[in-house]
């Protein structure tokens, strides 16, 4: 039977080209196949590979683009017809001059790395827009647009979404976020050593992760004392400092709350190196103060409760939670407990399934929690360099990861959080996941 629907479908769309991209589309080929949704119909988008090298001649391999396809029916995809390709415009303006194309009967998997790199948009606080930036993906079928995608940012899905959402609680609803969010750094040659390659979990900065689309923030804080700076306060990964104060994350994430009317969760994780001893005390109380004096107008105050909507948040202006794991925080009425980690410590794709798959939808919690899907190193392999870094780490998961959720967990996940989140596609999922539990 769907041999012969999807027969049928190749007639109609050679005699008609379509005017729009995307919904209308996918509704039709959802609405003939018999789909549940337009999450279950052939869907393509772009990533942005985790992998950065430097050759023996000084040539840097960074941030290159990958194809990926979905639900696309196996009849469909044997096709000597059928590609995917990589353009510069939008497909639906022609399909003849894709910078990149793989013909998926020649290509036994659902993704494929092309050679072309993808900048690094310079967001602006006055002109944030979803607009595609300069990149799309195409299925393309016996000559026809089958579905097309691009890579944007995502600065105001949430509030974007409060017709359906609005009614919902953060615990309710599925939230994309970084796993150590402030511990970023761009590739660079002569910084990459084997600290770094286990110390950096993202490519972008917080500004950036929250104007693609995150909207959960990991952070561990660290005190340090440095010669060259006035700042003491510092992101930390275990015991080692990154290069961001807590000050320059804290005025990214007020210039995003200034910039939209999103909602926010920003949890405060882990406190390392320095906050121990008799000093504890007095080195949490400046963090805290400085936390409020950068974010307290947009702060929900615990009296709001977790029960609190989203529509009520947006009402009161109160558009961040913070969490805070250290017992300093009941002096303040602005700090909620930490989000719970479900963190699998494993070093396999396979161990990181198996522990979600017992974890992510079998039990109900009473406040926030976040899926924490990535990869952890053990300490032995990370000195001999056994993984190859975090960089290859995320690489090896964010794919399934995106496919877990999209097609198993996407009704009960509350946050998810990565490494190198480019790499996946679980801000779409979260808002395609939103839409489908609530429209």
């Amino acid at each position: 039977m769907l041999v012969t629907k999807i027969f049928v479908l190749s007639a109609a769309l050679l005699l008609h080209v379509p005017d729009t991209i995307g919904t209308p589309l996918l509704s039709r080929i959802r609405r003939y196949l018999g789909l549940e949704s337009d999450m279950d119909a052939p869907s393509v988008f772009l990533t942005v590979s985790s992998l950065a090298s430097t050759s023996f001649m000084g040539k840097i391999t960074y941030r290159q683009l990958e194809l990926n396809w979905h639900s696309v029916p196996s009849e469909v995809l044997s096709d000597q017809s059928t590609w995917v390709g990589l353009f510069d415009h939008d497909p639906e303006k022609g399909i003849d001059d894709a910078l990149e194309k793989v013909y998926t009967s020649e290509h036994g998997e659902d993704h494929y790395e092309t050679k072309v790199s993808y900048h690094r948009p310079n967001f602006l606080s006055e002109n944030l827009t979803d607009a595609c930036q300069g990149y799309w993906i195409g299925l393309i079928y016996k000559d026809r647009l089958l579905a097309s995608n691009c890579i944007r940012g995502r600065p105001n899905w949430m509030y974007e979404m409060r017709d359906v959402i609005g009614d919902e609680t953060l615990l309710s609803v599925m939230l994309p976020g970084t796993h150590n969010s402030g511990s970023h750094q761009e590739y660079d040659s002569i910084k990459d050593h084997i600290i770094s390659r286990y110390q950096i979990c993202q490519d972008e900065d917080i500004w950036n992760q929250l104007v693609y689309g995150i909207r959960f923030i990991d952070l561990r804080i660290g005190w340090s004392k440095l010669f060259n700076s006035s700042e003491e306060y510092w992101i930390y990964h275990d015991s080692f400092r990154s290069q961001p104060s807590l000050r320059e994350v804290l005025e990214q994430i007020r210039q995003f709350l200034d910039a939209t009317n999103e909602i926010l969760v920003v949890d405060f994780h882990r406190f390392t190196s320095g906050f121990g001893g008799r000093l504890a005390d007095e080195r949490h109380q400046k963090v805290m103060t400085m936390i409020v004096e950068e974010l307290g107008e947009y702060m929900l105050p615990l009296s709001s409760g977790p029960s609190t909507t989203l529509n009520d948040m947006w009402r009161s202006n109160k558009r961040v939670l913070v969490g805070y794991s250290a017992p300093q925080r009941v002096e303040s009425n602005l700090l909620f407990q930490s989000v719970s980690h479900l963190w699998a410590n494993k070093d396999t794709v396979e161990g990181l399934e198996d522990y979600l798959n017992n974890g992510v939808c079998k039990y109900r919690y009473n406040f926030l929690w976040a899926a924490m899907a990535s990869l952890t190193p053990e300490t032995i392999g990370t000195i001999l360099n056994r993984y190859g870094g975090l960089r290859q780490m995320a690489q090896d998961v964010n794919g399934p990861v995106t496919k877990w959720f999209r097609e198993r967990w996407w009704h009960c996940a509350n946050i998810v959080a990565t490494d190198f989140f480019l790499g996946n596609n679980l801000i779409e999922v979260s808002i395609e996941s939103n839409r489908k539990r609530y429209a």
